[in-house]
């Protein structure tokens, strides 16, 4: 009930906590947000906290909470495909021509940005898009974005030491 409460009236935890069904997308500030308003870096960990959901409504043969979860990672998945993976040819362009990347770092409800919390090297950005690596990881991620993302994430890897001592 933490995360994905579906009841309006729970008098012990919210409706959804940080998951935005109109913007398709949770918010990592959950609902503090910053002179930007609320934002999200990736959505990687957020498909994980649905897929959990999901798995746990079938291990308990909840049906409800099953169906939700599993509406929650394949809404998150589209918009993580739509937003912070660009790709104006399949889909069209959510941002004004001025922003030329094909990633962003981090959506806010009234920027977005090519950088994260940690830095703005081009493989912080690309990488944490790109993680976590994990069994369903397909599901957000596009085969398209990742034939162009994948390369400008090793160059610039291969570029500065900093992408091997950070982790990346």
């Amino acid at each position: 009930r933490d995360v994905a409460n579906a009841q309006a009236n729970d008098p012990y935890f919210p409706q959804y906590r940080v998951f935005d069904w109109f913007a398709g997308h949770t918010w990592a500030s959950g609902i503090f947000g910053t002179p930007n308003g609320l934002n999200q870096e990736t959505g990687g960990e957020a498909l994980l906290l649905h897929y959990g959901v999901y798995l746990y409504g079938v291990a308990t043969a909840n049906e409800a909470l099953a169906t939700t979860g599993q509406a929650m990672l394949m809404t998150e998945a589209r918009s993580l495909q739509k937003y912070w993976q660009v790709l104006p040819e399949a889909s069209g362009d959510p941002y004004p021509p001025q922003y030329e990347h094909d990633v962003v770092g981090m959506v806010s409800e009234h920027t977005v940005e090519f950088g994260t919390a940690f830095g703005a090297a081009n493989f912080f950005v690309y990488g944490v898009q790109m993680g976590p690596v994990w069994s369903i990881a397909h599901i957000g991620l596009s085969m398209p974005w990742l034939r162009k993302g994948f390369p400008a994430f090793q160059r610039s890897c291969q570029e500065d030491t900093l992408c091997d001592e950070s982790g990346f």
